[in-house]
């Protein structure tokens, strides 16, 4: 069963009061020796943007699910190993669903990590359902996507669990009756993202003074915000990709719009955005998954490699990724098995998992349950809002 909101904003008030102790060593895991007449490698598919709008975020998710790969290979007993066999998405529904069906059709993959987005998700899942390929997507983050089948599942939190607390918390710190969003018409998650902001605004008596599509790569806002401005709302929701945030707070801040209206991103800021932008992301406000702080289970030693193998800190985005083939990995160990529907059992069951995300499991019907946090940026780094 989905969070509900009173249970979501006790899960935030929990995150502002802390954590507790949480070790910082690397996370370990070991897989179940390969069933006889299976060799030593345990093959994953992994269907992620490396080319395309959103490429730089598709090697950071390469690079963090490699690294949880590699940590999880040094760490077995036995002679069984991950190896991933990669496909680019380009970040299109339609190159991601002809990823899925080469990888199940070549027949050698026992599972697939994606695809990354919502859209792609939404096109592809039905492809592993059919097949009964296992398919975990770490970030795609629109309501519904793991209600597909019993074979596919969503290692994101939903915009339909994230929004109710994060806009019922912030509210409450903000005093916020009015707001405008700005929502990308062409995406699958920014339109579900729109929805539930709309439903919720309905119910906290937020006014909506404006709603401003614009189309995914667009580089110009200025038109969208001449009329959110005209209705003089207190604060700006942006439903849309990561891709478009920074874009769009620069082009904010190029056309006047004031420091005071606080900018609200649900799921779509992380601190490669922050970076992008600048200056003008200053005060952005960003519902989020992961805090690269935080001393939940591996994830000071998760930065500390990354920074040392990358020469750059990690992101949100790549954060989920390891997070996600953590899972997969402590699935695969509990079903003892490369069977999908062994696999399939073992994700539904699976219990609560240490993650560099903190404690996850799987609801019923196939979506991630953790904590959420909600960050703000302060000089130039996402922190705690509080």
């Amino acid at each position: 069963m989905k969070i509900q909101p009173l249970a979501l904003l006790a899960a935030f008030v929990l995150m502002f009061l802390g954590t507790g102790a949480c070790t910082s060593a690397p996370i370990v895991l070991q897989l179940p020796p390969p069933p006889a007449g299976v060799s030593g490698d345990i093959q994953i598919g992994m269907v992620v943007p490396l080319s395309g709008p959103i490429a730089g975020l598709g090697n950071a998710m390469k690079n963090s699910a490699e690294m949880a790969q590699q940590e999880i290979n040094a760490a077995q007993l036995g002679s069984a190993r991950i190896q991933f066999v990669i496909e680019d998405s380009a970040g299109t529904p339609e190159v991601a669903v002809a990823a899925f069906e080469k990888l199940i059709a070549e027949g050698e993959v026992v599972a697939i990590l994606g695809p990354a987005t919502s859209a792609s998700a939404a096109a592809a899942f039905p492809i592993a359902q059919e097949a009964g390929m296992v398919a975990l997507s770490p970030v795609a983050g629109a309501a519904g996507l793991s209600e597909i089948g019993d074979f596919v599942f969503q290692g994101n939190l939903t915009v339909d669990v994230v929004v109710p607390g994060g806009v019922a918390l912030t509210q409450a710190a903000l005093g916020y009756t009015s707001a405008a969003i700005l929502v990308d018409e062409l995406d699958l998650f920014s339109q579900n993202a729109l929805e539930i902001l709309e439903q919720t605004f309905a119910d906290n008596g937020v006014e909506v003074v404006a709603v401003e599509p614009f189309q995914t790569g667009d580089i110009d806002f200025s038109a969208q915000f001449e009329r959110i401005l005209a209705a003089a709302p207190d604060t700006i929701f942006v439903a849309s990709l990561p891709a478009e945030a920074a874009a769009i707070l620069i082009n904010a801040r190029e056309v006047g719009v004031p420091a005071e209206i606080p900018f609200i991103l649900p799921l779509a800021l992380s601190n490669a955005e922050v970076a992008q932008a600048g200056e003008a992301a200053e005060g952005a406000i960003a519902f989020s998954t992961w805090d690269i702080a935080a001393n939940t289970p591996g994830n000071q030693a998760y930065v500390q490699r990354y920074r040392e193998t990358y020469g750059s800190d990690p992101n949100r985005f790549g954060a989920q990724w390891h997070a996600s083939m953590t899972m997969l990995a402590a699935a695969i160990r509990q079903a003892g098995s490369l069977e999908a529907e062994a696999i399939r059992d073992a994700l539904l069951n699976l219990g609560s998992v240490d993650t560099i995300l903190g404690t996850i499991t799987f609801d019923e019907t196939g979506s991630a349950v953790y904590d959420p946090i909600i960050q703000i940026v302060r000089d130039g780094a996402l922190v705690p809002f509080e």
